[in-house]
């Protein structure tokens, strides 16, 4: 839960790496990623990659890791 009065986003375009402020702590997993105010540097979540993503196929590094267009995805075809 937060307070929607509190939270300020201060990234702008010239500046798009500003963090929030009035965000106190986040929870991810039961564990804290964020308390009183700074980050924890706890692992307590993962990565979700979408539909495109190939995984640790050789080639996929070559692209980025994503399938090169929607024909390549199996529900595409």
């Amino acid at each position: 839960m937060f307070d929607p009065n509190t939270i300020v986003d201060r990234a702008t375009y010239a500046h798009p790496h500003q963090l929030a402020v009035g965000v106190e702590d986040v929870l991810v997993n039961g564990a804290f990623a964020f308390k009183d105010g700074k980050p924890t540097g706890a692992h307590t979540g993962r990565f979700v990659h979408g539909r495109a993503w190939l995984r640790a196929a050789a080639p996929a590094y070559a692209r980025g890791g994503c399938r090169a267009a929607p024909s390549d995805w199996s529900w595409g075809k």
